[in-house]
C-alpha cells in the first residue's frame, strides 16, 4: 500500500532561511510518516489567495511567519502574564501598534515609546521580536536596558538574531539566546495539531546546533 504523503507548507517573506522543513522532516521520521514540507515566499497582498490555493490542492497543514504573524509578542505575552510577572512593556517602531497591543492585554501591560526606553532602566527579561535582523538592520536600543542580571532573547534565530545577541553580550547581559528552542517547540505544537501525536524535541534541537 502506498503511504500517504502529507503536504505541509510555510508561508512568509522571507522564508528561504527557515529551518522548519528540516524540523518537521525530523518529527515525521519519528512516526514513519511521509511529508512534503515546502516554503512559499508570499507577501501580504497575495497571502489569502496562496493559502486558499494550497488547501484546495490537498494541503494538510500550514505554518506562517513574518509578515503574516500578528505581532511576535502574541505567543509570548500570555505565558509571561500567566507566570505572574509584575509588568510588561511593549515598544514598537510604530507607536500606535504598541498601544493597540497593550490595550488587548491586562493592566500590567503598558506601551512605551522607543525614545523613552532608557527611562525604564535595567529590565529582568528583554525580548526582541522585530524583523530588523532579517534585513541585517541593527535596532538602536539604550544600553541602560541591560545589566548583569538581564536575560535577553531574540525570537529569530541564526543570522537574523546575531545583531541583537551581539549587542546583548556587549552590554553585559547575564544570558543571551535566540529563538531556536521556541521554533522547535512551536513546530512540535503544529505537528501534534496536524497528526495527533507529539514528537520528541530535545534530539532535534541538539541536531540543529551541529
Amino acid at each position: 500500500m502506498t503511504q500517504t504523503r502529507h503536504k505541509l507548507i510555510l508561508f512568509g517573506q522571507p522564508v528561504a532561511h527557515s529551518l522548519s522543513p528540516r524540523v518537521q522532516q525530523a518529527f515525521a521520521a519519528q512516526f514513519d510518516l511521509s511529508i512534503d514540507y515546502s516554503c512559499q515566499e508570499v507577501g501580504t497582498a497575495g497571502f489569502e489567495e496562496a493559502v486558499n490555493a494550497f488547501f484546495a490542492d490537498g494541503g494538510h497543514g500550514a505554518n506562517v511567519t513574518v509578515p503574516h504573524k500578528r505581532a511576535a509578542f502574541d505567543g509570548v505575552a500570555a505565558p509571561l502574564l500567566e507566570a505572574g510577572i509584575e509588568s510588561l512593556h511593549i515598544a514598537n517602531r510604530t507607536q500606535d501598534r504598541a498601544v493597540a497591543m497593550a490595550e488587548e492585554l491586562d493592566d500590567r501591560v503598558q506601551a512605551v515609546a522607543m525614545e523613552s526606553l532608557a527611562a525604564l532602566g535595567a529590565v529582568d527579561l528583554l525580548i526582541h521580536a522585530t524583523s530588523a535582523g532579517h534585513s541585517q538592520q541593527t535596532l538602536e536600543l539604550p544600553d541602560t536596558l541591560v545589566d548583569r542580571t538581564t536575560v535577553c532573547c531574540d525570537l529569530s534565530y541564526g543570522a537574523a538574531a546575531e545583531p541583537f545577541l551581539q549587542w546583548a553580550q556587549r552590554t553585559g547581559a547575564a544570558q543571551a539566546f535566540d529563538g531556536l528552542g521556541m521554533l522547535v517547540e512551536t513546530a512540535a505544537d503544529s505537528f501534534e495539531l496536524w497528526f495527533g501525536r507529539r514528537p520528541e524535541t530535545e534530539a532535534v534541537y541538539r541536531a540543529l546546533h551541529l
